[in-house]
């Protein structure tokens, strides 16, 4: 039963919407419990409502890869797997609680098949085996693809699906601030209607009342000013930090080469093609990997290799690994201020295929990517014999690999880390708070690729069951969401009509909004990125705290720029939060590890240094991985402890008839961790 209300501030009045269950964001997880909750509660039984800008625009939707890979539990093949060698592989990576790795491992099936069942063509045999690959940091042949699209293909089903089982979305509502009571439970959202942004007096403010909260915003998308997130994504993790939100791992942040003009991932066949890098300055253009090898088949191999080790690992730096090849494209950006490029309409100079690593070649010449005659012998030609639509992605947006160079970054891609979730998905200190998606920080410090993809949908699952095992009575407006919403809006609106000043306009040379979230990001890239020292660090922590403090100086001219002022809003406080998560771990030892290198000495002047003294990196301390990072933001300031993590639960309830009694009687739902 839907209710429509009204909250009066003065002569304002805002719309409330009451409903059971609210879900914020449109990608992949977030439609996917909104999808399974009224699966498993079907009818008119249940009020969901879903909250988003566009439901097209999420960074499921919009990004991708040469070969976006879905990694679940083999399910095909005579070699055999089970969840709990796939937890192994999953809690292997370190800093990862053993319970959560053996859920999505257990869960990680029935999430495959509940893709599979609304027509998400996953390939198969004859026999209707899914048949798949290893990816990074896989011992089996786990991965699945199709293609480029892998998360896009997901979104379009799952939407289909969730519409066709009567989901209502909002669409042009920007969450702006959730609603938590003191006792710490979820009590709904405060959004900005943007279709009523500029007629509304109370410049579309809108209150929905709900128990349980979906939080599906993605990524930190908006932190980092190198970055291969879609250009519209920003990430709302902030708003749960404000209030109080547990954070874990949220140093661990993975970082790879990306193309500039369309933010994409250049991994997989890209770099197994094996095109010509060069960096660009003053119009001279410089051969900058070659030095660093001591011969051109070493340097192509580490190209090579770069197709399936794509993150940064400081790990293999060493040793002319493939690693070294990010590390000297970042030097040559932040140090020597030069561009870079790969070129596929030209060899690298000195190419010679027999040069090659045994691993290299044969899989070109298994891939009938080598060219027979010198004339036709191109990366362009080994791209098109192995990925044609690798090439033709580019293509279609505008750049013909055959006639221009590819500009490249060392760019954030995804963050392991994130709001901390108990073994059903919920927050641990918010109750009724569920993030799902890449929000949720249940990764370790390093995870298989595409784990993400199947941690999102698992997660979904089981955050529906729960969410479905507490619904009650019909949704109402009580007193004291009403009084909540009501403080909440009279705060926001403080903001607003503070910075919104059209009898005096900001005056010329104020910092705008834009400018302050260029500041926010160029700290990120500074401080957060692959090359971490500890007196940096810390230094840019104080200043992003220093920074979200200033927020109240930033002067808007209309109400046009007030989504992006709500939003720096929170960017601000989620890049100081993890600043400071960074900082800490460096203070208390922490070295090389993940996706960023960490030198021995302390920054002297440049933070690029000698070149030679970031490669004497400070080696990871495996103590480390016994331990999850948590960070709570708390009156002004931060906490910050280290829990030891839980191990993969060897007595998982396997009794039928007592783990069936303790199912119907809903006391599953109890246990926030296992044991």
């Amino acid at each position: 039963m839907r209710q429509a209300e009204t909250l009066k501030l003065e002569e304002l009045e805002l719309p409330v919407h009451v409903r059971d269950i609210l879900v914020i964001g449109s990608g992949a997880a977030s439609l996917a419990t909104a999808e399974r909750i009224l699966a498993f509660y079907p009818g008119a039984g249940v009020d969901i409502l879903l909250a988003t800008e566009d439901v097209k625009d999420s960074t499921s939707y919009l990004s991708g890869s040469d070969k976006q890979t879905y990694y679940r539990l083999s399910l095909s093949g005579p070699e055999g797997d089970s969840a709990y060698e796939m937890a192994k592989a999953l809690y292997g990576g370190g800093a990862m609680h053993g319970d959560l790795a053996l859920a999505e491992a257990l869960g990680s099936a029935e999430a495959f098949y509940s893709l599979v069942s609304i027509g998400v063509p996953f390939p198969q045999n004859e026999l209707g085996g899914f048949v798949g690959y290893k990816t990074d940091h896989d011992p089996r042949q786990r991965g699945t693809s199709l293609g480029p699209y892998t998360s896009k293909v997901m979104v379009e089903k799952l939407l289909s699906e969730a519409r066709r089982r009567g989901l209502e979305i909002r669409e042009d509502w920007q969450a702006v601030s959730l609603l938590v009571s003191e006792e710490g439970k979820a009590m709904g959202a405060l959004f900005l209607d943007l279709g009523r942004l500029e007629s509304d007096p109370a410049y579309g403010l809108t209150v929905v009342l709900a128990p349980k909260v979906v939080f599906g915003t993605g990524g930190p998308a908006g932190l980092y000013k190198a970055s291969v997130y879609p250009k519209s994504q920003y990430g709302s993790i902030g708003l749960a930090i404000e209030k109080g939100a547990f954070c874990t791992n949220l140093t661990e942040s993975q970082f790879g080469l990306t193309s500039v003009k369309i933010r994409w991932n250049v991994s997989g066949t890209y770099q197994q093609a094996i095109p010509r890098y060069y960096s660009l300055g003053d119009g001279v253009e410089r051969d900058f990997l070659s030095p660093a090898f001591k011969n051109w088949g070493a340097r192509d191999s580490a190209v090579f290799l770069k197709g399936y080790q794509w993150p940064f690992d400081p790990r293999k730096v060493e040793n002319a690994g493939s690693s070294l090849v990010d590390l000297l494209v970042y030097r040559e950006i932040h140090e020597f201020g030069r561009r870079v490029f790969m070129d596929f309409s030209r060899n690298p100079q000195g190419w010679d295929p027999d040069s090659l690593s045994e691993e290299a070649l044969s899989y070109l010449r298994n891939s009938g990517a080598l060219a027979q005659d010198e004339a036709s012998d191109s990366p362009l030609a080994r791209l098109l014999a192995m990925n044609p639509p690798a090439y033709s992605f580019y293509l279609d947006h505008g750049i013909d690999l055959a006639k221009e160079p590819l500009e490249i970054a060392v760019s954030a891609q995804h963050n392991n880390g994130g709001l901390e979730g108990d073994i059903w998905w919920e927050s641990t200190n918010i109750e009724g708070l569920f993030p799902v998606g890449e929000v949720n920080g249940s990764h370790g410090v390093y995870r298989p690729g595409g784990s993400a993809l199947n941690a999102g949908q698992v997660g979904a699952i089981r955050a529906a069951r729960k969410i479905v095992a507490g619904l009650s009575e019909p949704p109402q407006a009580s007193k004291k969401g009403l009084a909540l919403a009501k403080a909440e809006a009279e705060r926001i609106l403080a903001i607003i009509e503070s910075a919104l000043t059209p009898e005096s306009p900001p005056k010329a040379g104020q910092e705008t909004a834009h400018a302050y979230l260029d500041r926010l990001q160029s700290r990120m890239d500074a401080a957060a990125g692959i090359l971490r020292e500890n007196g940096v660090a810390r230094k840019a922590a104080k200043e992003g705290l220093r920074q979200y403090f200033e927020f109240g100086n930033l002067k808007v001219r209309d109400r046009g720029d007030l989504p992006s002022l709500l939003r720096v809003r929170h960017l601000a406080l989620a890049h100081a939060t993890y600043l400071e998560a960074v900082a800490s771990y460096l203070e208390k030892g922490g070295g090389s590890r993940g996706s960023y290198i960490v030198p021995k000495s302390r920054a002297e002047g440049s933070h690029i240094g000698d070149f030679e003294r970031i490669l004497d990196q400070k080696r990871e301390d495996f103590t480390f991985r016994e331990f999850i990072q948590r960070c709570r933001y708390k009156n002004g300031s931060f906490e910050v402890e280290w829990l030891q993590r839980r191990p993969i639960p060897e007595n998982l309830g396997s009794w039928f008839e007592s783990v069936w009694k303790e199912w119907r009687e809903g006391k599953a739902f109890k246990n926030k961790t296992y044991p």
